[in-house]
């Protein structure tokens, strides 16, 4: 953390989001976030995000444990969209999603 200022900033903003301190306390407040067998609970059409370098990620594993009506969405580097929520192409995820909520609501 105190060689990356993007490194801090990220450490310190997954604390405050979910109330922990310490890496210990964070490890296990975050361990506690387990879909298990719940996915099958899941009776609403979903939509996953995936992006091909989320790197701890679980969006594939979700969308294989659902059983609902279910659609799933991978965006690439080709694509300027290959991370978490896709910062380097709102405008290709807006879209993206926004397509999807007018063929399914």
């Amino acid at each position: 953390m105190e060689h990356s200022d993007f490194v801090r900033w990220g450490i310190r903003d997954a604390y405050w989001h979910h109330g922990v301190d310490s890496p210990s306390a964070f490890i296990a407040e975050v361990d506690r976030f387990r879909l298990g067998d719940s996915a099958a609970d899941i009776r609403a059409r979903t939509l996953v995000f995936d992006a091909e370098a989320e790197g701890r990620g679980q969006a594939a594993e979700l969308y294989a444990a659902l059983t609902c009506p279910k659609d799933y969405l991978r965006f690439t580097a080709e694509e300027a969209a290959q991370f978490h929520v896709q910062p380097g192409a709102t405008a290709m995820l807006t879209h993206r999603l926004f397509d999807w909520l007018d063929d399914n609501l």
